[in-house]
């Protein structure tokens, strides 16, 4: 799943109330809650981003799929999301790993055909064998420690034992981030054309993500007006200097934002002082009306 994906998916489980019991989500979709640092953290908003990052960086696909086919298609089945929720699930192949778990998960039927005295007499025979095979055995074993010398532990034997391997414990496949960038810089625009669009990219002077695009509908999580959000204080100033560039190229008012890292699933750990996401709106949205709005546009 892509950036979009998982901001969209976190969206549609906060919409869903199924976080208000984080414990019992969790069991539900196969993850234990005791090993989750933030189960009892932050708000519902923070919870819910942090949820869906961690299980998509250890590739806990299993659980993605509960979380997508049993808890929210179910909540918006024929709805507004029915069809996002059946692209992640063709994605992550949720039809063909739940149904082999279910396979897996059957349990054997017992043939319930023979007879309750034959079963008995079956069972009182067999126990009787058993018994008397465990005494000639004992009776074998005691004859053969009388006639042989017992066997002294040599120094050989005791290493042999000592270099028995270690079982390595199971580890989560490993998350393999994307090649750095000098700056990792995201655009995307809202009821603007794709002409205008590709006129922002080429004046942020730096490359950009491959994810970035144009929306046709606004997603909840997009800016009021056009904005250059930063991740870490000490960016601003490039934020700013960013912000006046693609003012002056395009006639566009920008604002800068600052976003702290917690509170965005699309920022890696580690890469804070160089995210920066662009949100492009089309030109009616784009003033700064207050006070207070003022002293964040350029």
């Amino acid at each position: 799943m892509n950036d979009d994906d998982l901001i969209e998916l976190a969206d549609i489980l906060l919409i869903s109330q199924k976080v208000k019991a984080r414990e019992a989500l969790c069991l539900r979709i196969g993850i234990d809650p005791n090993q989750l640092a933030f189960i009892r953290d932050g708000a519902e908003r923070d919870f819910v981003i942090q949820l869906i990052n961690y299980l998509n960086q250890i590739n806990e696909q299993e659980a993605l799929c509960k979380l997508c086919c049993k808890e929210l298609i179910p909540v918006f089945n024929h709805g507004t999301y029915t069809h996002f929720l059946r692209g992640i699930a063709a994605k992550l192949h949720c039809n063909q790993g739940l149904s082999q778990n279910a396979l897996n998960n059957k349990q054997p039927i017992v043939p319930s055909s023979i007879p309750a005295s034959s079963a008995i007499n079956k069972l009182i025979i067999g126990g009787t064998i058993l018994l008397i095979g465990l005494a000639g055995f004992s009776l074998f074993n005691q004859n053969k420690n009388s006639s042989s010398p017992p066997t002294q532990a040599t120094p050989s034997t005791l290493e042999a034992k000592d270099k028995i391997p270690p079982i390595e414990p199971r580890r989560p496949k490993a998350y393999t981030p994307e090649p750095e960038l000098p700056y990792d810089i995201g655009v995307y625009g809202y009821q603007v054309d794709e002409s205008f669009f590709n006129t922002i990219i080429n004046s942020v002077g730096y490359p950009v993500r491959k994810a970035s695009q144009v929306y046709n509908s606004k997603p909840a999580w997009f800016a009021d007006r056009s904005t250059v959000f930063y991740y870490d204080k000490s960016s601003k100033d490039f934020a700013l200097s960013l912000a006046e560039k693609l003012t002056n190229s395009t006639s566009v008012q920008f604002a800068v934002q600052y976003v702290s890292p917690e509170n965005s699933i699309s920022v890696k750990p580690g890469n804070e002082r160089q995210t920066f996401f662009i949100h492009l709106v089309g030109s009616s949205r784009n003033t700064c009306k207050t006070e207070h709005d003022a002293k964040d546009c350029l």
